[in-house]
């Protein structure tokens, strides 16, 4: 655990501490045990694995070279905002999954990696389950009821999610879940508010771009 000795991290409620530093000493090597990785490229690297009896996922936030983590040092890490932006959107009736941990690596006053730890949500992605062809026009309208009161929640909190891919919405029996809360924001003011407002409807209505139906349904649904 020798990196992590200068590090920060914060661990919600309900987990074993003592494992827990089991499993930082196993990040601070690379090691521990991984049951598969979501995602692997310069930039981070995702993978789930059990820890305290419960499937988690873990996101490692990865510093490409020395001016990336000068660029880096001075703002809230993409770890720190994940874990505070949902808080947010939990406060504000948009489900993420629950938060484990985060933890930040520093080198004197330098931000190194860091890792953001959830729980891990057991359904498929939006745009799976809609590009499948078997949903019959009856099936569409609790998802889009769900996805209207989630742009709702949004305008009404002031947040913006900032990649509004139906890759980052998860679809499960007890509704909608958002993930991947890199560049969700709470905005001061309804000015910035509607311009990310409208990038994330844009970037959502895109989704649907070959699927005539499907965009049109959701555009009349957002207004």
């Amino acid at each position: 655990q020798q990196m992590f000795r200068n590090s920060r991290y914060q661990i919600a409620p309900g987990y074993n501490r003592e494992d827990f530093k089991a499993l930082l000493g196993s990040l601070s090597r690379d090691e521990g045990p991984v049951s598969y990785y979501l995602k692997e490229d310069t930039t981070t690297s995702v993978w789930c694995t059990e820890f305290d009896g419960r499937m988690i996922v873990v996101k490692r936030y990865n510093t490409k070279n020395p001016w990336h983590a000068v660029r880096r040092a001075f703002r809230v890490s993409r770890a720190d905002n994940c874990w505070q932006m949902s808080h947010a959107f939990n406060r504000a009736g948009i489900r993420t999954p629950a938060n484990v941990a985060v933890i930040q690596e520093w080198f004197g006053p330098f931000k190194g990696r860091s890792w953001y730890l959830c729980e891990y949500v057991s359904s498929d992605t939006l745009i799976d389950h809609l590009s499948d062809g078997n949903s019959a026009p009856g099936d569409l309208n609790p998802i889009v009821s769900d996805i209207r009161a989630v742009f709702s929640n949004l305008k009404n909190a002031l947040l913006s999610h900032g990649d509004f891919k139906a890759s980052n919405i998860l679809l499960s029996p007890s509704g909608l879940w958002l993930i991947d809360l890199d560049a969700a924001r709470k905005h001061r003011n309804s000015k910035s508010f509607d311009r990310a407002y409208q990038k994330d409807r844009n970037r959502f209505l895109k989704n649907w771009a070959g699927n005539t139906q499907l965009h049109q349904l959701f555009k009349n649904s957002l207004g």
